[in-house]
């Protein structure tokens, strides 16, 4: 827990011993997302996890922060770097916010981070109200394709639907540091 010179909180991470030992036996995948409270005690809940070989979401760790800003991710990413240290082929899976990834770059700068695959699609639906129906199953075929040959035939449709999504796609994609696909 961390506090203010005048005693005042400002964070907390808690990471379990029994998430830390398991997180070897998961995939090195890292989802981060933060939740603002509300009610009598404010500040942001902050999480991270991933998924077992079950398919089933595995906490690691979680805080509460008093604003959701550079310090407190840079904080909480510190802290989980002290508990969780750096795998081998982790990344991050994020919602695009500045803060998060800023902070990502600074204590895991060997590590890439993705954008979150909901957070792409509510942008897209927020972009793309006329066709979102026509193109939601093939948006998510792609979050799912395996090999690039199949992503791309699924591109391929999504373009004769509406070709600006494409573009649409990798300036979301890209805002988050990473490329999304390769030309």
């Amino acid at each position: 827990m961390r506090k203010t010179e005048e005693n005042e909180f400002m964070y907390l991470f808690i990471a379990l011993r029994p998430f830390i030992r398991g997180f070897n036996y998961c995939r090195p995948v890292v989802v981060v997302d933060g939740a603002h409270l509300s009610g009598a005690y404010k500040g942001t809940f902050v999480s991270a996890s991933t998924l077992d070989g079950a398919s089933c979401i595995f906490p690691l760790a979680y805080g509460v922060v008093d604003t959701e800003n550079d310090c407190s991710w840079t904080w909480f990413y510190e802290q989980y770097k002290h508990a969780f240290g750096e795998r081998k082929d982790m990344c991050v899976v994020l919602d695009r916010n500045e803060s998060i990834m800023k902070s990502v770059r600074i204590v895991f700068p060997n590590v890439p981070h993705y954008a979150c695959i909901w957070h792409l699609w509510k942008n897209v639906c927020g972009n793309f109200k006329r066709s979102r129906k026509a193109i939601s199953d093939l948006f998510y075929s792609m979050a799912k394709a395996y090999r690039k040959e199949d992503f791309d035939k699924l591109m391929a449709k999504v373009d004769r639907i509406d070709q600006g999504l494409r573009s649409t796609l990798k300036m979301q994609v890209t805002k988050s540091g990473q490329e999304f696909m390769q030309q």
